[in-house]
């Protein structure tokens, strides 16, 4: 009878590390010797998706596939890099490329932007010019 009120009581595995107090659910664990203690959600639910998370991006630091941060060049820098890639491999498509790309440069629409800055809408302008 002792056995099974203990066994009732206690916590499975994945439930150990998770604690409400007023209604929140807070996150207490160790992971790779760090300990990490925090808020998780106001459910138990989002305190579990909490926990996997925090887990994941610490494996994904630890291996390396974390995304890196990505600068956001000029177009023409863009261009002048992707010139250098493939016109290496194929020259000929390299120079059909290359007088496209001097084309567009031309355009006040590409000059001195960011990639980010290019949309659909911008394309599209160009293309109705």
């Amino acid at each position: 009878m002792l056995w099974r009120k203990t066994m009732s009581k206690a916590k499975s595995r994945n439930e150990r590390n998770l604690n409400s107090r007023d209604g929140k659910w807070y996150l207490d664990f160790t992971f790779h010797g760090k300990r990490i203690r925090k808020f998780g959600g106001y459910t138990k639910e989002q305190a579990r998706n909490t926990i996997a998370k925090i887990r994941m991006k610490a494996i994904d630091e630890e291996t390396g596939f974390r995304k890196p941060k990505l600068e956001d060049p000029l177009f023409q820098d863009y261009t002048e890099e992707f010139l250098k890639r493939h016109y290496v491999r194929r020259r000929k498509t390299g120079v059909c490329h290359r007088q496209y790309f001097n084309m567009i440069l031309k355009s006040d629409l590409f000059k001195g932007r960011r990639l980010s800055e290019i949309t659909p809408a911008t394309v599209a302008k160009y293309h109705s010019e």
